[in-house]
């Protein structure tokens, strides 16, 4: 594969026309600040929740591309997961402009890249650059889904 495949695809997901028909600002921006903040179950996450943990792992990829090897975030920490009142305190607009700027940052870092920075370690593990951007676009598969999900239940709730 080549950066260029990967911009694309991330490019795709994030608003173009992917095969699944759905993207991260299509479905984010179907969303009401009321919406987007309620949790349709106890344990299950709002979609800003969702929302915030996809990009705090975008950040991952992107603060690796800028050189800081050393970024990590701690999973379940409140920087892998903010509280809902952190996001609600933060509003939804504004994390709908975070997920735009994140976005924005990723493609250009990844255009001032050649192909073979997908050949580069980032870790001790020997994880390269390739396998790192595959999990980003894996993870907001994922969750894409999962915001899906929670928008289907809360609809399913006011019936």
């Amino acid at each position: 594969m080549t950066v260029a495949y990967y911009i694309s695809q991330l490019e795709s997901l994030f608003n173009g026309q992917p095969w699944l028909d759905e993207t991260l600002l299509k479905k984010t921006g179907s969303l009401t600040s009321e919406q987007a903040f309620q949790r349709p179950y106890p344990p299950v996450h709002s979609a800003a929740e969702i929302l915030a943990h996809l990009i705090a792992w975008r950040q991952v990829l992107i603060k690796r591309l800028e050189g800081n090897y050393d970024y990590q975030i701690q999973m379940q920490s409140a920087q892998d997961w903010p509280s809902l009142e952190q996001l609600q305190a933060l509003g939804w607009n504004t994390l709908q402009q975070e997920l735009i700027s994140n976005q924005t940052r990723l493609i250009e870092l990844l255009s001032q890249q050649s192909d073979e920075v997908l050949a580069i370690p980032y870790n001790d593990q020997g994880h390269t650059f390739e396998y790192l951007i595959n999990g980003i676009i894996q993870h907001d598969l994922y969750h894409l889904g999962q915001i899906g999900l929670v928008i289907s239940m809360l609809h399913s709730r006011h019936l």
